[in-house]
């Protein structure tokens, strides 16, 4: 009778110089070392079940709050973080709602190089897909046949826009929202309008990252193009929760 394939690994190998990563140098700057021990948790949870990837909903957010005694909310910030620094790949997270990455497919394959194991076509990433760039473009866009006047428009909007004048703080959850209009199919077409949406969020979220958060939860969840503030109830129980969330520090 033949040995039954161990899907996932004991253990998997890290670089000595992941703390040169400028990526993972940005997470340190942005969440400190919390930032840091959630990304390796997701990598240890990742590696020990499927190999090369894990689905990533509610409650595997859950379980990684649980297991480190963190906020749900934070977790989900780190992870989106990631997502957005090409810690974990863009396209596969949007479409699948999996975390994986082009380097810890290459390093599952290399542990399991005597194996009979493979890469699911739908998390396969392709090593010529562009890692430097945050907004990733499908896989399929490359092959899918255009029309004449679709392909002046897209030359016409060739410029792609900035996203530089975002604060860290900010920027995973800003970004959810510039996705969730693409996948509307009302995306942001100039920079000045762009730039308005996060100066409304900054001044609807009385400059507070965590209700900022909800405020684009909010519009997700009713599919609102726009951004609108929060209910008071909610926003009086979120700065209760701040506020005794910061004495517990004391």
């Amino acid at each position: 009778m033949a040995r039954t394939v161990e899907i996932g690994l004991r253990y998997f190998p890290m670089d000595t110089g992941i703390f040169s990563d400028r990526k993972i140098r940005k997470l340190l700057k942005t969440f400190g070392a919390k930032g840091y021990l959630i990304y390796n948790f997701v990598l240890c949870a990742i590696y020990q079940d499927k190999g090369y990837y894990v689905q990533c909903d509610d409650d595997f957010l859950f379980d990684i709050a649980d297991s480190l005694s963190l906020e749900e909310n934070l977790v989900r910030e780190v992870i989106n973080f990631c997502v957005n620094n090409v810690l974990f790949n863009e396209r596969v997270f949007n479409v699948e709602k999996v975390l994986t990455s082009a380097g810890i497919q290459k390093r599952y394959l290399e542990v399991k190089s005597r194996s009979t194991v493979s890469i699911n076509e739908k998390y396969k990433i392709n090593v010529t897909e562009k890692t430097i760039n945050v907004t990733e473009k499908l896989i399929n866009d490359a092959i899918i046949p255009q029309k004449k006047s679709k392909v002046k428009k897209s030359k016409e909007n060739k410029k792609e826009l900035c996203f530089d004048f975002v604060e860290l703080v900010y920027k995973p959850t800003f970004m959810r929202f510039i996705e969730f209009r693409k996948q509307m199919k009302k995306p942001f077409i100039t920079q000045d309008g762009v730039e308005m949406c996060y100066k409304k969020l900054i001044e609807l979220s009385n400059n507070n990252a965590q209700i900022a958060m909800k405020i684009v939860e909010q519009s997700i969840s009713n599919e609102w193009q726009g951004l609108f503030p929060v209910n008071k109830e909610k926003q009086t129980s979120l700065h209760k929760g701040i506020l005794e969330t910061d004495l517990k520090k004391f």
